[in-house]
């Protein structure tokens, strides 16, 4: 169980809490319409232990999440060999963002596929990003 206790006082519980490993969680909260300032982070483990961190987090006014992507490919390829593409992405603002919907497209002659035998090649590929802990 995690916690926030704002700078007014009034505590927080999390919308949802993810366990990563033994050693680390994270926790989402709303913090709309909450004062800015520090707020002390409170963990309780499972044996009802629990750990405060005084003004262990700092409650700021945040700028909307930015999605920021770009598409690693290399700079020739023989017609007819795959290769790999990478998508990178990440959320440059302070709020959380929806898992992005993207677009692939091909230019040309190219073909796109999600197997390495180029089973259903299409001239795009829509994809969902998601997050890996």
């Amino acid at each position: 169980m995690v916690k926030l206790t704002d700078s007014s006082g009034i505590t927080l519980d999390p919308q949802s809490v993810y366990f990563i490993d033994s050693g680390r969680i994270t926790a989402t909260f709303d913090l709309s319409g909450r004062p800015t300032g520090r707020a002390d982070v409170q963990v309780i483990n499972t044996g009802g232990v629990a750990t405060t961190v005084p003004d262990g987090f700092n409650i700021v006014v945040g700028a909307r999440g930015k999605l920021v992507s770009n598409v690693v490919v290399p700079d020739q390829v023989r017609l007819g060999r795959t290769f790999e593409i990478i998508i990178e992405y990440s959320n440059e603002g302070d709020t959380d963002l929806l898992a992005p919907v993207m677009r692939l497209q091909g230019k040309g002659i190219s073909e796109l596929s999600f197997y390495p035998d180029l089973t259903s090649p299409e001239d795009g590929l829509d994809l969902i990003g998601v997050c890996q802990f």
